[in-house]
Parts: C-alpha cells; structure tokens; sequence
C-alpha cells in the first residue's frame, strides 16, 4: 500500500441504467467546469467468459482521473487496478463504481459501499475475501451526498445510507461503489443521477487538493446492525468519522480471526471498531486479538 498512486478510477458499467445515468450527469459536470479528454488509451478488462481471456475497453484521461467505460459488469473487474497499472505505469489512488442498487422491497436509496464477499461469491468478488477498502474518500462521499439531498427537494422520499461490505470485484486498490436503488422508476431518476454524479465530481476534487491526509482520524470497522448501516451512516455524517468494511448482523457469524485479520489489512489507517450494540462484543474482542497478532492496536467502542 506504500506503492505511488495516481489518479483515481471512475468505472461506468454499460447496461446498468443507473451506472449510465450517474456518468451522464458526472461527465456533464466535468464538461461544465471547464474540463476535457486528454488523452485516450484502451485497456484490457477481465472477462466472465472463458473463451476471452480480456475485452478491450477505452480508458479517457482527464484533469484528475481516469474513466473507464467497461462493457463486462463492474462486478467481475477483477484486479482491474491492476490492469490500470499495466496501462498507466502506476496504480490508482482508488476507484469509483457507479451502479444501481436492488432490494426485494424497493426501498428508494442512495447508497455507499465497499465490496467483498463473507461466504462462497453470489455476485463476483472471492470467496471469504475482501477487497481494500477507501475509508477516507468512501466516507466523505457519503457525506458529501447528504449535504447535496439535504440541499434539494425532488428526492426526499430517499434514504442515503452505507451498505455493508458485499459482491464483487475483488481488488488490489482501494475502491467503493455508489450506487441507486431499487428499481428502474429510480435508476433512470435524472435528479438521483444528478445528485451522484455531483458527489463523485467533489470527491474527485477533494483527492485533487488533499493528495495526502496529514491529520490522524478516526478510521473505523463497523460490526453489527442491518445492511444500510444507519448508526455507522450517522457517525460518518455527524461525526466526520471514516468507515472502510462493514459487518453486518446477519454476516456475523461468518467471522473468525483470519476472516478479521483480512477485513483490518483491508482497511487501511484502521484504529477503531464501532460495534451496534452489546451483543456484538464478542466480535468485537475477536477483532482486538487479530489486530494485536498483525501488530495493529484497535480501539472498541460500543455505539448507544
């Protein structure tokens, strides 16, 4: 993790309605500020089909990122940092999935999150593994998208939330998605899409002018509690603090001390671990004994 980065990665994900809305009115605000394609290179991807071993994909330069338009799903990019690397002589900062998000009860939502799979892959990713997560920039995304919903009207009814740590691609470089849930009414949305690609703009922005992160924050696991998070959604918004994996209830029984001492090694800067509540603490203490046998000292904090 000591390697040089460059500039961050945003994937837009062909035939995902919502990962095309959220690149439209991204590229949208890049073109509106001033800015354009440099360069234009093309990049091998990963490909599910075992007949191709890569697809080839166009990867535009611009003042502070990359953009990849990928017509493999975003979550079978496997190492696709990795592949930017061998393009590009270095690997990203981090990268930016847009996507949609679905729920059985089409719940009407915002969200952040980072991937990795606690049992056997359903949706890409490695089995009990986990990809690196960005909790700096991960976290001011989710702010981000609050303060702009909070500054607007037509999409009230959203809830804006983490998810917790689920599917794939399993990556090498940090990375999150942003995603629009849950159904097609919401995926084409224009003002969800706006709100989206206006929060990956600054976020964008915001790696542009703070390359590097002098002040020591708190940086956090959160264990516990449903999929959307909302205690550790709450304390990334109102507290500023920085979340990478996140546990939910229901994956909690998967855990043992290799799968934890993975989750730390993939949050980087990790000194604390908020648990939902005192019936996680076991999985909490769990956490503390994996991080002293890799030489990392955690903080346990039980949020009320």
């Amino acid at each position: 993790m000591c390697e040089k980065r460059g500039k961050p990665v945003v994937v837009l994900s062909k035939g995902d309605m919502a990962s095309e809305n959220i690149a439209h009115h991204f590229l949208e605000t890049v073109k509106n500020n001033g800015f354009s394609v440099l360069k234009i290179r093309e990049i091998p991807l990963p490909s599910p089909s075992q007949k191709i071993t890569h697809k080839m994909a166009k990867m535009r330069e611009y003042h502070n990122f990359y953009f990849i338009v990928s017509e493999v799903e975003h979550l079978y990019l496997d190492y696709v940092g990795e592949l930017v690397k061998e393009v590009v002589g270095h690997p990203p900062s981090f990268i930016v999935f847009l996507s949609r998000h679905k729920s059985e009860k089409g719940l009407r939502s915002l969200t952040v999150h980072p991937t990795g799979n606690f049992k056997k892959p359903l949706f890409g990713g490695k089995e009990r593994d986990f990809s690196f997560s960005e909790p700096y920039y991960q976290s001011f995304a989710l702010r981000t998208l609050f303060k702009f919903w909070k500054s607007q009207n037509e999409l009230k009814d959203f809830s804006i939330s983490f998810e917790a740590t689920h599917h794939g691609p399993y990556l090498n470089t940090p990375g999150f998605f942003i995603e629009i849930g849950s159904t097609e009414k919401e995926w084409n949305r224009k003002e969800a899409g706006a709100l989206l690609g206006a929060t990956v703009f600054e976020t964008l922005n915001k790696w542009a002018s703070e390359k590097t992160k002098k002040e020591k924050r708190t940086t956090a696991i959160g264990v516990g509690g449903g999929h959307y998070a909302p205690r550790f959604s709450q304390y990334a918004v109102g507290k500023d603090y920085d979340f990478g994996h996140i546990v939910p209830g229901y994956a909690c029984e998967t855990l043992d001390p290799e799968l934890c001492q993975k989750l730390i090694e993939r949050t980087p800067g990790v000194n604390t671990i908020f648990l939902h509540g005192n019936k996680y603490r076991e999985f909490g203490k769990m956490f503390l004994k994996a991080g002293k046998e890799i030489g990392i000292e955690l903080d346990l904090e039980v949020l009320k």
